[in-house]
């Protein structure tokens, strides 16, 4: 994935985690920090309040935003939001467990509950590229998401994510939540109290 592909995703997801609901929430920012080293270095610094997060999601069109949650049930036939519901709900039940383990020669990839927290590692490997003379740079994605924010999005039985309840969660337990590394640059967003 390039990384202006990453950084447009982790901005979105950012656009898509919104609406808050309570003083806590109000209180809290979002920061996205992007450091690009090599010979093109540069920073870039987002720090928004989550009520500022809020205003953009209300701009989303109605048919993906609703009140707040993200309308997943008729954009993918292949996506059953009900069935993805009760898959989190059974793996809550299983406790602090690793659930995937993938080791291979491209890339190590982890999927947990450990304490409180989701957590999804994935190392890509460094590999020489199509030309002798160029390699891929490793790449390194971390994810840590508090249980109770996963809890809250599925709440809902109607096919749709419940951001408002995500969010405020997300508010109560502020900390870094994405992680992306590579050789070339930095990627990360944190929520916390300004």
């Amino acid at each position: 994935m390039s990384r202006s592909t990453r950084i447009l995703t982790l901005l979105a997801m950012v656009t898509m985690l919104s609406q808050p609901v309570t003083a806590a929430v109000d209180a809290s920012w979002i920061h996205i920090e992007v450091r690009e080293s090599g010979a093109e270095t540069s920073r870039v610094n987002v720090n928004l309040p989550l009520s500022v997060v809020k205003l953009v999601a209300e701009m989303a069109p109605e048919k993906i935003f609703k009140e707040g949650r993200l309308q997943l049930d008729g954009i993918d036939d292949h996506l059953n939001m009900e069935e993805i519901q009760t898959l989190w709900q059974e793996l809550r039940q299983a406790g602090e467990s690793e659930f995937v383990t993938v080791e291979d020669r491209n890339a190590n990839v982890r999927v947990r509950v450990e304490g409180d927290h989701l957590l999804i590692d994935v190392e890509e490997h460094a590999r020489a590229g199509s030309d002798e003379s160029a390699t891929d740079s490793a790449e390194s994605v971390k994810v840590k998401v508090p249980v109770s924010v996963v809890d809250a999005l599925f709440q809902n039985n109607d096919g749709s994510l419940d951001f408002p309840a995500a969010i405020e969660r997300l508010a109560e337990q502020p900390g870094e939540i994405v992680r992306v590394e590579d050789d070339d640059a930095t990627v990360r967003i944190w929520v916390d109290e300004r």
